[in-house]
């Protein structure tokens, strides 16, 4: 049979089974007829991909999607010595490219939850080239497909390759339950940089009979250093995730508990039995805000419910007083927050989203923290709709406060917004007591200098120089008020002013020494500040540079 061409099983149009020598036309006549179906599966599985990333967060950088040419596709049966059709597995064939390693965690989960449906029929998974200490281990892999009873009989398989080709290939059927047929497919999933080795290979290599072992070790190289770019790639997202990306404005801090208008409080708070019980109640919950502790936590959720049923049992309750269920409610969503039940907590907010500004706040520091920006931004765009002159101005200052620090976390781009809405919370700061007053000016303080070394933001912004300054003197003076009473600024405060004096002085060309020796001042001021309700990764880790740059100037005087 040497010499011979070999034989070919396919299945036309009306199902019946044709053998034959292996031919271009035969391929072709398979392809004339199926084509259309193919290309139809392949958009349907494209598509419960696409969706899964753009609905579910699912987090896939790209997708490839393509039906398998006629001339690939005969070059493969000659290469590969296939003798049926049935045995080419990526006739339709899509790749899931991520950006990070970590990401194929996700996108691994997704995928055996996506080919458990009725409409797939997974036959194998191979594992090309997985480190044993890849971030994504295969002992994982191996545990999450074993959770699956229908994967009972698939074959899970890791592949070891010399040659440094890494990828996770998902093998299976895709069944047409209209046109009752099956076609063959093949998900690849794999990170942007194996997926550039992978080009590369296939495109200089992998089609020749026996490269070259300069080739072959040239690529295991290659594939290395593109490993090793991939870890640091990963090392750096995960710092950033618990730097600057992930200060969390969801992690309710001082200034995040809102008051209620008159209006909407229920007029049986107002009974001389229920109004000692709502004092504690609000007295435990700010002390739980502010502290950030459980015991005190879940003593405030029982004062919660204590008043509840205080009130439920009062003979001048209202069963179906509308401004109770508000009040009853919100106070409710906000324990689910602090507890991290988002779905519950928006499931409430969205009740009164048109009407309610806070409920509109709060679903934006949601989607926010859950890294839906854009929701979250148009939420934040619904609450200052629905602000009138009516909401109290604390409130005001409080969610413009918020909102400035929101914008700061986005990134330097939006930090002319940041400064604007510190302007905001400024013009609403008549009801502010004097910790709220040094929350905000802190802020401002912090933002305008931050504008000021942004030659971008400081030429759009108008009297940079001036509000800066006058903002740091506000400060200054409630700082020295403080002390003059024996109490302690937040820490945050102190890193503020000495970070202003740092910078001051660099400013004056290293000239005006007392601002560096107020910088150091307000350095050692800072292990006496009042923690802050959170002390954040990332702004610890700003804290800490800022002192180590103030140290090394102050060492050189």
């Amino acid at each position: 049979m040497d010499g011979m061409p070999r034989k070919i099983i396919y299945e036309k149009e009306n199902g019946a089974i044709m053998e034959g020598y292996m031919k271009y036309d035969d391929l072709k006549t398979y392809y004339d007829s199926n084509i259309s179906n193919m290309n139809e599966i392949l958009n349907r599985i494209e598509k419960d991909i696409v969706d899964a990333r753009d609905s579910q967060n699912v987090p896939i950088y790209m997708t490839r999607a393509r039906v398998k040419d006629i001339d690939s596709c005969y070059l493969k049966t000659k290469r590969k010595n296939k003798i049926d059709i049935d045995t080419i597995t990526d006739m339709i064939g899509l790749r899931i490219l991520c950006l990070f390693e970590q990401d194929i965690f996700d996108v691994y989960q997704y995928l055996l939850t996506m080919l458990n449906r009725e409409v797939y029929t997974l036959k194998e998974i191979l594992v090309y080239g997985w480190k044993k200490d890849s971030i994504v281990p295969i002992d994982f892999m191996q545990k999450e497909f074993n959770k699956f009873d229908r994967y009972s009989k698939v074959k899970f398989e890791d592949i070891y390759r010399d040659n440094g080709y890494q990828s996770i290939h998902f093998v299976g059927l895709y069944k047409d339950f209209h046109q009752n047929i099956e076609y063959s497919f093949e998900i690849q999933l794999r990170t942007l940089l194996q997926d550039v080795w992978g080009e590369l290979e296939h495109k200089l290599a992998y089609k020749q009979k026996n490269p070259h072992q300069f080739i072959r070790q040239s690529f295991m190289r290659l594939s290395k250093s593109l490993e090793t770019n991939d870890m640091l790639i990963t090392h750096l997202k995960s710092f950033i995730d618990e730097s600057l990306c992930g200060i969390d404005p969801i992690s309710f801090s001082v200034g995040n508990v809102y008051k209620y208008e008159d209006q909407r409080l229920p007029e049986i708070f107002k009974q001389p039995e229920i109004e000692p019980i709502l004092t504690k109640y609000n007295k435990l919950i700010l002390k739980a805000d502010v502290l950030k502790d459980k015991a005190i936590l879940k003593a405030a959720y029982s004062a919660y419910k204590e008043l509840i049923s205080s009130c439920m049992k009062h003979a001048k309750y209202k069963f179906d007083d509308s401004d109770f269920i508000y009040w009853k409610e919100m106070e409710e969503a906000f324990f689910k927050v602090i507890n991290e039940e988002f779905t519950d907590a928006i499931r409430i907010y969205e009740k009164y989203l048109d009407s309610s500004y806070v409920s509109a706040f709060r679903l934006g520091q949601i989607y926010f923290h859950q890294k839906n920006h854009i929701e979250a931004l148009k939420k934040f765009d619904q609450c200052f709709e629905i602000l009138d002159h009516e909401s109290l101005q604390i409130n005001k200052m409080k969610l413009y406060v918020n909102m400035a620090l929101i914008f700061w976390n986005l990134g330097t781009e939006y930090l002319i917004s940041a400064v604007e809405s510190i302007d905001k919370a400024i013009e609403n700061s008549k009801e502010c007591d004097e910790r709220d007053l040094e929350v905000l000016y802190n802020s401002a303080c912090y933002y305008y200098m931050e504008c000021l070394l942004n030659e971008r933001c400081c030429n759009k912004v108008e009297d940079t120089h001036e509000k800066s300054e006058a903002y740091y003197n506000i400060l200054k003076e409630l700082v020295d008020k403080f002390q003059g009473e024996g109490k302690y600024a937040r820490k945050h405060t102190y890193d503020t002013l000495a970070w202003y004096n740092y910078n001051k002085y660099i400013l004056s060309g290293k000239q005006d020494i007392v601002h560096i020796e107020k910088a150091h001042d307000y350095m050692l001021l800072m292990n006496n500040g009042i923690m802050p309700v959170v002390q954040y990764y990332s702004h610890e880790a700003i804290q800490q540079s800022h002192m180590q740059k103030i140290k090394c100037e102050f060492s050189k005087i």
